[in-house]
């Protein structure tokens, strides 16, 4: 079943509003239960409605990211130029999705730095061992999708971070919606050395994230580091040595 060619929600920065429309009901939720180490654990049907919302959100991006294909983007990866499908996407679950982009763009090595709350929380790796396995907050959004009563137990704090932060995280890897990040001041680098530190232009660091699909080439070492700056979360793009 072939994909039907569709305007681009990355360029465009739909699935960047999307996140930010989670992320502010996240950051209002904290007037009521503080984001912190010891309340990770706390559950309840705000966060399950934020869970499930994140987790449909992730869901059509990775569909969208099959559709790239069909729409020819000029910056796909090669490996998925021309990918051919198995099985019609709607069928697709998340397995399909970490066998096909895992090896691709890597997102189980991102880390996310959480800016929000009254203590630092360690930084997270939301896509932590999805080389092999589902990470736990799509498991509970699943259960949350399905048995919503009877699975409320599971859309904890922690959960909702690290689900959040995930699209955070594919938002910063994807070629066209660094497109429009970059453009619009959200994902930015800087060059430094030893007397000055500045920012790089936009269309520049365009052009040098199009060389790697997992995040700076290692061959540009004039960009001392580059970072997705939102209201609550950091994502730093790792130096990619294969470059």
């Amino acid at each position: 079943m072939a994909l039907g060619a569709s305007p681009c929600p990355f360029r465009a920065g739909q699935t960047w509003n999307s996140f930010q429309r989670h992320e502010q009901k996240l950051f209002e939720s904290m007037r009521y239960v503080s984001l912190d180490l010891s309340n990770l654990g706390t559950w309840g049907e705000g966060y399950a409605d934020i869970l499930r919302s994140v987790g449909d959100d992730m869901d059509s991006f990775f569909r969208e990211m099959v559709a790239c294909s069909t729409r020819k983007c000029p910056y796909l990866p090669k490996k998925l130029t021309g990918l051919v499908l198995a099985k019609p996407v709607k069928d697709w679950t998340i397995e399909d999705y970490r066998k096909t982009f895992e090896p691709i763009y890597e997102p189980s090595k991102v880390e996310i730095q959480i800016r929000a709350g009254p203590n630092e929380i360690p930084a997270r790796t939301p896509f932590k061992g999805f080389d092999s396995t589902i990470p736990t907050w799509w498991t509970a959004y699943n259960h949350i999708k399905h048995q919503y009563y009877e699975k409320m137990s599971e859309a904890t704090l922690e959960n909702v971070i690290d689900s959040l932060g995930g699209l955070a995280i594919l938002n910063s890897l994807h070629k066209c919606s660094q497109t429009f990040l970059v453009r619009s001041g959200i994902l930015a680098a800087s060059i430094g050395d030893k007397k000055v530190e500045k920012r790089v232009k936009p269309e520049y660091l365009l052009s040098v994230l199009r060389k790697s699909s997992t995040g700076l080439p290692a061959s540009h070492t004039d960009i001392a580091s580059a970072w997705l700056a939102s209201r609550m979360y950091i994502v730093t793009l790792r130096e990619d040595s294969k470059a």
